[in-house]
């Protein structure tokens, strides 16, 4: 197998692992952790 291939099937299985846990963990969680960052991100 040529290295490309390994690399876009690992891409593959990152992007669909990510992607289950992103489904699992949509909840009240996850808007209230993106706010915390975007407010972290930002000086007060």
């Amino acid at each position: 197998m040529s290295p490309i291939i390994i690399c876009v099937s690992v891409f593959l299985l990152i992007g669909t692992a990510a992607a289950l846990l992103r489904a699992a963990h949509h909840d009240k969680r996850a808007t209230t952790h993106m706010k915390e960052a975007r407010t972290c991100k930002t000086p007060k």
